[in-house]
């Protein structure tokens, strides 16, 4: 028996739909951890391996929030990304980190309102 077109797409959309579903589970204590990375750029001694699993985090993320619906999100997680992978490449002093910072702010700032969508969304 061949699989019907509609029935792809219903398997498809059911996926999506769990996917999703276990993404919003996860945000928030997504958004806690990556503003614990955050507060840790601040210190010198742990600035380069914070910025690492930042950027790892912004990956994961930017690769899966537009496919589930979440475009913002991903734009945001892969512009974090490479602003992280520029830094990094910089080996950028505390005080040159306010644009590195400002993009962040940006990508949590989109976390958090994702956080408000009602469940259902």
């Amino acid at each position: 028996m061949q699989t019907q077109p509609n029935d792809t797409s219903d398997a498809m959309a059911k996926t999506i739909a769990s996917v999703r579903s276990r993404f919003v589970a996860t945000l928030e204590d997504r958004v806690l951890q990556l503003e614990h990375l955050k507060c840790q750029l601040s210190c010198t001694d742990k600035r380069s391996a914070s910025l690492k699993m930042l950027q790892s985090e912004a990956h994961k993320i930017a690769g899966v929030a537009a496919t589930i619906g979440f475009n913002e999100i991903g734009q945001r997680a892969s512009e974090a990304e490479n602003q992280i992978d520029l830094a990094l490449a910089r080996n950028l002093a505390q005080n040159d980190m306010s644009e590195t910072l400002a993009v962040i702010d940006s990508f949590l700032d989109a976390l958090e309102n994702a956080l408000d969508l009602p469940e259902n969304w």
